[in-house]
């Protein structure tokens, strides 16, 4: 029983999941694809009921024509009847011509009132009668079908009193088509017909799409527009526009206006948080007094404490919070201006760094974040490393992505860290070695900005023997 209950909850979370993958994927379908289809099926739901309408009508009307034709032949028929010298019965030449044309698809019997056979045209053969036999043989002329398929014969009959030797008998003319001819004309009917509606609807969907390529010009251009804003080489949306899509822009550029206001706001508000509190950090270590101040731990332990809460936010104020405002920034210019700082600060070190970079990869965000990121890690590689430090990037390409992705990998042969301090060091405050300056925040904040771009920050052992920072970030 439960085996059961098991498997029945897994079928219907696959088949929810079917759902709803089926779902996501026709909300994502791009709006040219939709309005094509739905004009394509529109179009194609409409010339299928004009054909079968038009097709039913014909095929009704060439019924009606048959009709009509065979009374006709059949009078013609029985004016032709002609009573004979001898024996039998005797049909003059001014009867159809195809009664005396062998396999022409038309054929006439006569019978009497037993439905006994007295004549058959040249055309009949040997056509086995009783499968023509009329219904209700009358005065007046029965037309009729053996079937309802389109090929089924047509019948036609007509009930007639006829003198021979001074006797009257009642005698009933019996003509065939075996609807060749109706048959050929339905489908050459057909076959025009589809030609014409099938040209007409590939010249009205010709016209769609050039319709909607036209229609939605405006969109790809607000889409240029956009990409143009993000890799900066414009501040807001330029283009006059339809009305509807104007109102969009319009929201678009005030969002972005805000964007940035609000970016601006942001990063002064930090600034001017850390900078109100290096005053009073200034008088408190003045105020300090000699070193035998009874109160000297504890200021200490205030000042660094201060001093901590300085540098984190002033590192958050030179580091944007997330904006949708990207831009391309070269990962190899940043890292050269970044080396060329390193190497004067850490002079003395004597490294020897190994570049592996590819060329042209870019970084999709804030140059300020870059900075800022790149900065950290590679202050960790040059205090720690002994000898050598290797940096290499790569790109990630996927398909249908706007943006490549980046790897960045920063390799060092320092004493690297132990596997089980890896998830700890990147809290805010933590530093494994007190002995080291600075208050423990860099690679916390290194991990803020990786998690603010949705990228993956990993530590490992690096082959050179000390610590691999490896940053990913996933195409956009």
């Amino acid at each position: 029983m439960v085996e059961a209950t098991s498997s029945s909850r897994i079928q219907f979370e696959s088949e929810q999941f079917k759902r709803t993958y089926v779902v996501s994927n026709l909300k994502q379908t791009s709006l040219r694809v939709r309005l094509l289809g739905a004009f394509a099926l529109i179009l194609l739901l409409i010339l299928g009921g004009t054909t079968w309408v038009l097709d039913r009508n014909f095929i009704s009307s060439s019924s009606t024509s048959m009709a009509s034709e065979m009374q006709a032949n059949l009078h013609a028929l029985m004016f032709a009847l002609e009573n004979p010298r001898g024996r039998g019965m005797y049909i003059s030449r001014f009867a159809e011509p195809r009664l005396f044309r062998e396999d022409s698809g038309l054929f006439a019997f006569i019978l009497d009132h037993r439905n006994r056979e007295l004549w058959r045209s040249m055309s009949g053969g040997a056509v086995n009668l009783a499968e023509y036999l009329p219904r209700n043989p009358g005065m007046e002329v029965e037309v009729f079908r053996s079937g309802v398929s389109l090929d089924s014969p047509f019948i036609a009959s007509l009930t007639v009193g006829w003198i021979r030797f001074g006797i009257s008998q009642d005698i009933t003319l019996v003509l065939v088509d075996d609807a060749s001819m109706h048959v050929e004309r339905i489908y050459d009917f057909r076959w025009t017909l589809f030609k014409t509606l099938g040209l007409t609807g590939l010249v009205l969907l010709l016209v769609q799409v050039v319709s909607l390529f036209w229609g939605l010009s405006p969109l790809r251009e607000v889409v240029r527009e956009l990409d143009q804003i993000e890799h900066a080489h414009q501040e807001k949306i330029m283009g006059q526009y339809p009305d509807e899509i104007a109102h969009l822009s319009t929201r678009i550029n005030l969002f972005i206006e805000n964007e940035r206001k609000n970016l601006t706001r942001y990063r002064n508000a930090l600034a001017d948080l850390a900078h109100s509190l290096k005053t009073p950090l200034a008088e408190i270590i003045i105020m300090m007094g000699s070193k035998d101040s009874p109160d000297r731990k504890r200021l200490e332990e205030l000042t660094d404490d201060m001093n901590g809460i300085v540098e984190y936010q002033l590192k958050r104020a030179s580091s944007s919070e997330f904006s949708v405002i990207h831009k391309a920034v070269e990962v190899e210019k940043t890292l050269s201006r970044l080396h060329q700082s390193l190497q004067k600060i850490h002079a003395d070190r004597k490294l020897n760094i190994t570049w592996k970079l590819e060329s042209g990869v870019e970084f999709y965000g804030d140059e300020g974040d870059l900075f800022e990121l790149l900065g950290n890690v590679l202050d960790n590689a040059f205090k720690w490393a002994n000898r050598g430090i290797l940096c290499r990037t790569s790109s990630i390409r996927k398909a249908n992505a706007v943006h490549d992705g980046l790897v960045i990998e920063i390799h060092d042969d320092g004493p690297g860290i132990n596997p089980k301090d890896r998830e700890e060091i990147l809290k805010r405050g933590v530093r494994l070695d007190e002995r080291a300056p600075g208050q423990g925040i860099g690679l916390s904040l290194v991990s803020e900005i990786v998690g603010r771009y949705s990228g993956t920050l990993d530590i490992s052992s690096s082959p050179l023997g000390g610590v691999l920072l490896k940053i990913e970030f996933p195409p956009q």
